[in-house]
C-alpha cells in the first residue's frame, strides 16, 4: 500500500465548516483517506470542540471518496473564476468543455455535495 501521489484536495462546505479530506492513490487499492482537516469559516464565531467533531460529517465524506475528476475540475475552475471575477459557469463550461446551462447544473450538484459553499444573498449563484 504505498502512495504513489496525493489526490488534489476537495473541500466540503457545510454548516460553517470547511472539512477537506485528503486522500492519496496507491499501488493496490486506489485511493484512501490520510487525513481531514477541518476549518471554521472565517465569517463564522465557530470553535471546534469534541462535541463539535462528534457531530460533523467526517465519515459519510470519507465513505464517499474522493470527488470524481470531472467534479474536481468544475470546482477549480469556479474557484478560480470567483477569485478572478470572471463568470463562473461559463469558466466550468470552458473547463469541461460543455454548454453553460450544463455547467450550472454540475455546479448545483457541487453545492449538494458541499464541494462549493452556498449562495450568498446578492451575489449570482453561477
Amino acid at each position: 500500500m504505498t502512495p504513489n501521489g496525493w489526490l488534489p484536495p476537495s473541500t466540503h462546505h457545510i454548516s460553517g465548516w470547511r472539512i477537506t479530506p485528503i486522500w492519496c492513490t496507491t499501488s493496490s487499492n486506489g485511493s484512501r483517506c490520510v487525513g481531514v482537516t477541518v476549518l471554521a469559516d472565517p465569517d463564522t464565531d465557530l470553535t471546534l470542540t469534541a462535541e463539535t467533531w462528534a457531530t460533523l460529517p467526517i465519515p459519510d465524506l470519507v465513505g464517499q471518496g474522493p470527488p470524481p475528476d470531472r467534479l474536481r475540475r468544475a470546482v477549480e475552475a469556479y474557484q478560480a473564476a470567483d477569485t478572478d471575477g470572471v463568470p463562473r459557469a461559463k469558466a466550468v463550461a470552458a473547463e469541461l468543455g460543455i454548454a453553460e446551462t450544463s455547467a450550472s447544473n454540475v455546479i448545483v450538484q457541487a453545492r449538494r455535495l458541499g464541494l462549493l459553499p452556498p449562495t450568498r444573498p446578492g451575489v449570482s449563484a453561477a
